[in-house]
Formats: C-alpha cells, sequence, structure tokens
C-alpha cells in the first residue's frame, strides 16, 4: 500500500481485503483456528486507506472490507470500532458524491 502507483494501491487493497474478508469467515466458528486472526497491521491499513488523501477507488475498496467483515464477523468487526475509522468513514460520507 505504499507503493506510489496507483494502480498498485488498488490491486493491493483488493487483495488484502478478500484474504481479510475469508479469514473474518473463519473467526466465529467454535473451532476457529489462531491463523485465521487478522493482525493489527491489516486492520491499520485498511484504516488509513480510508483517508481523504487516498484514491477513491481505494477508500472504496477499504469502505467495502470494512463493511465486508463487520457484517460477517463480530470479533474481526468490533476491531474496526476505533475513533480513526469512525472518523474516517464520517468524512467520506458527508464528502458525498
Amino acid at each position: 500500500m505504499k507503493d506510489k502507483n496507483e494502480k498498485v494501491r488498488k490491486k493491493a487493497i483488493a487483495a488484502l481485503g478478500e484474504y481479510m474478508f475469508y479469514a473474518a469467515t473463519q473467526l466465529d466458528d467454535e473451532q476457529a483456528d489462531q491463523c485465521w486472526e487478522i493482525s493489527d497491521d491489516a486492520i491499520a491499513v485498511i484504516v488509513r486507506s480510508l483517508r481523504d488523501q487516498e484514491d477513491e477507488t481505494v477508500r472504496f475498496y477499504a469502505c467495502k472490507t470494512l463493511e465486508n467483515i463487520t457484517a460477517q464477523s463480530n470479533s474481526a468487526g468490533d476491531r474496526f470500532a476505533t475513533v480513526e475509522a469512525a472518523n474516517s468513514l464520517l468524512a467520506i460520507f458527508l464528502a458525498g458524491p
């Protein structure tokens, strides 16, 4: 996500989002394996990608990742309940289409 090439960042956030969503589908099962735990770094990347200085497509993918994970997994979704994530989402909402 630190690459200067916008196209690389778009593909990277899409791939990370897909991986995180799949991991989230595994987490709330009673027999969940620890290997599916989503790292703090991965959460931070998604939240940072919501910021206004990021490309619109990257922000969209980050929003969809957050939405998909919170809809799928309580334990993974709770990790996005931060002031930074809320402020970034509010800024996106207030900016409108």
